[in-house]
């Protein structure tokens, strides 16, 4: 029977117990001591991620150096480790598990959405909203070769708001839920083309797919973000979305890729992006609000949390 460890197991251990058993390990790097000595440092991820070191006096870091294993299933030895009260693993030996038909990385990303039921929205509002044939623009999108394979299951985030099975899912239809908030502003909602705004929502956060793989960086995210591969993805759909919804729309979702994380990057410079930004922060914001109540409410502990702006500064 596999012995299948999760963060919640491992946070119950204290500082040196023994540790055996399975996790997926999605990235690491190699660092350095104060001493220049070398260790390996990273991230394992089951039901929640934890970090782990190795070091160099370890199988776990000769195999770690000799063979790329990010993003693998791994069985490991090793102990809890305990520094700065933040609780990790210390590895001894590492060996990587095939995937297989009874054992693949979604067992081990924390479930906190449904997946069916966040595309059902996602989709229904769209329809509500979008016309015929920005719908066509959508599913397009969604049926390209990068973006298929995870975009209904890859993270939101490594370590901030929806880190977590379907997250970029959740958040964009969380973001798409709260667009409907303009319909509240009368002029607003006139000077916004609905089709063309909803759209945006949906695609906001597309460049993720080719960010992230399975809740970590990919190696093209340690080139660019998703930003630089959202604006990619649609460019290479340039003339058929230009065909289906018009240039000014094109010009609209691209601006909205590029410029929805307004003060922590390009500041938008229309009022669709502008909205996506809101929207996009807001959620963000109330996401990580939501993660800390349930992870204190886990440990037994009463949330302090004031909100200092919308741009998601969060104060504990």
């Amino acid at each position: 029977m596999l012995n299948i460890l999760t963060k919640d197991m491992i946070y119950k251990l204290n500082d040196k117990d023994s540790i055996d058993g399975i996790m997926y390990l999605l990235t690491y790097e190699v660092a350095l001591t104060k001493n220049d000595k070398p260790f390996v440092k990273g991230t394992l991820q089951s039901e929640g991620a934890i970090h782990f070191k190795a070091w160099d006096n370890t199988a776990a870091y000769d195999l770690i150096r000799r063979d790329d294993i990010h993003h693998a299933i791994v069985h490991i030895t090793g102990s809890v480790d305990v520094y700065n009260d933040i609780k990790g693993v210390r590895l001894d030996t590492l060996e990587v598990i095939p995937e297989s038909d009874e054992l693949n990385y979604l067992d081990f990303m924390e479930t906190v959405y449904d997946t069916d039921a966040c595309w059902m929205t996602l989709v229904d509002k769209l329809k509500k909203y979008c016309s015929p044939n920005a719908m066509q623009v959508f599913f397009m999108i969604m049926d390209d070769v990068r973006v298929k394979p995870s975009f209904k299951y890859e993270f939101a985030a490594i370590s901030h708001h929806d880190s977590c099975k379907s997250g970029l899912l959740a958040h964009t239809t969380k973001v798409v839920r709260w667009a409907e908030m303009v319909f509240l502003y009368s002029d607003i909602a006139i000077a916004i083309d609905a089709s063309t705004f909803f759209l945006a929502a949906a695609l906001h956060d597309v460049g993720k797919c080719v960010e992230y793989q399975h809740g970590g960086i990919s190696e093209k995210g340690k080139i660019a973000s998703h930003l630089t591969y959202g604006v990619e993805i649609l460019y290479d759909y340039k003339e058929t979305i230009i065909q289906l919804v018009g240039e000014n729309t094109f010009d609209i979702l691209i601006a909205t890729i590029q410029q929805h994380h307004g003060q922590y990057g390009d500041q938008p410079r229309q009022l669709i992006p502008a909205l996506v930004h809101i929207f996009d922060s807001v959620d963000t914001t109330l996401s990580d609000v939501n993660a800390r109540i349930r992870e204190d409410s886990q440990k037994g502990i009463k949330s302090s949390i004031y909100i200092r702006d919308v741009g998601g500064n969060i104060n504990y």
